[in-house]
């Protein structure tokens, strides 16, 4: 598996529009980039308060997990209101691999690492423990995340008033684009290589795709997810795996298009293909869950490492695919 995460990591320090990623519900001004400012002053008021408090490497940690728990607690939330909808015909809101095993699968949340579990929680002296429990209980539960999240939010020196402020902030983002007008969802569209589709559907933009997109094609699923992630003009775009369902010639396109998108922003590409992430500024390349090479496409190349023989692997393949 290929990513590209040094961005990500070294820009949410010094990014003053990281959290624009998101809609703040309260207000809504309009800065010269276009984006949606609210609650983000006063959060990076908060960073810089946590910031003094530790090593400026350790916060970035603190404000990723926060996010992450937000970010996969709603995807959940939005599942288990599904299921509970669905009850009557059988469905289990509490059965984790009705999550696992969904059209589009989302990380099972144990009751303890809920979001709205966590934001009742946020004034008391334990929250920092509660948020531990919450990550190691996300860890348990999704072996793919086993010591990937931070766990050191009780440690000492982070001030826990000041952590759960952080938390009823992040409550406060809201995901998502509902004012977008008619002229942005074609444009994302297109950018994501589905308009030609679309003009095809019976009645193009309001041709009506079924639960969960089921009159949609894996590409098509993809590229529709591709367009509403555009759409919402997010600092930090995160594509895991997001064109594995279109052929090569296709992702290509389709690349091309995003160059501009993403060079506003920062982008993580979480890829098996290495067509995906040749371009990256930064390659890290996972192999049995461990780092093995880290660089850009052409340094891996040039070590004639596990990266050269994963693309001359799939090089040929796409010239067989063609002949």
């Amino acid at each position: 598996m290929l990513c590209l995460f040094e961005t990500l990591f070294t820009k949410i320090c010094h990014e003053p529009n990281l959290l624009s990623m998101a809609r703040v519900k309260p207000t809504k001004q309009k800065t010269n980039n276009g984006a949606n400012v609210g609650y983000e002053a006063e959060l990076w008021q908060m960073a810089d308060a946590l910031r003094g408090s530790m090593d400026a490497a350790e916060y970035k940690h603190v404000v990723l997990g926060l996010i992450f728990l937000k970010y996969i607690s709603d995807a959940f939330e939005e599942q288990h209101t599904h299921l509970e909808a669905e009850k009557a015909h059988g469905a289990d809101p509490e059965d984790p691999d009705e999550y696992r095993g969904a059209a589009h699968p989302v990380f099972w949340v144990p009751p303890e690492a809920r979001w709205p579990h966590l934001k009742a929680q946020a004034k008391q002296s334990t929250v920092g423990q509660l948020v531990d429990d919450a990550m190691a209980g996300i860890e348990r539960d999704n072996p793919a995340l086993k010591g990937v999240l931070p766990k050191d939010y009780a440690r000492p020196g982070l001030d826990k008033a000041r952590l759960g402020q952080l938390i009823n902030l992040v409550s406060d983002i809201a995901l998502g684009a509902p004012d977008s007008d008619e002229e942005a969802v074609r444009q994302a569209a297109e950018i994501a290589g589905l308009a030609d589709d679309i003009e095809d559907f019976p009645k193009k933009y309001d041709t009506l795709v079924g639960e969960r997109g089921i009159t949609l094609s894996g590409g098509q699923k993809q590229r529709a997810a591709l367009a509403r992630a555009v759409l919402r003009n997010p600092r930090i775009l995160i594509l895991d795996d997001a064109l594995s369902s279109v052929d090569t010639q296709t992702e290509e396109k389709i690349l091309r298009r995003l160059t501009a998108v993403m060079r506003e922003r920062t982008t993580l590409l979480i890829s098996h293909r290495v067509s995906t992430v040749r371009h990256a500024d930064q390659i890290v390349v996972l192999k049995d869950g461990r780092v093995v090479e880290r660089g850009t496409h052409g340094e891996l190349l040039a070590r004639g490492g596990y990266y050269y023989d994963l693309y001359q692997k799939q090089l040929l393949e796409e010239e067989l695919e063609r002949a």
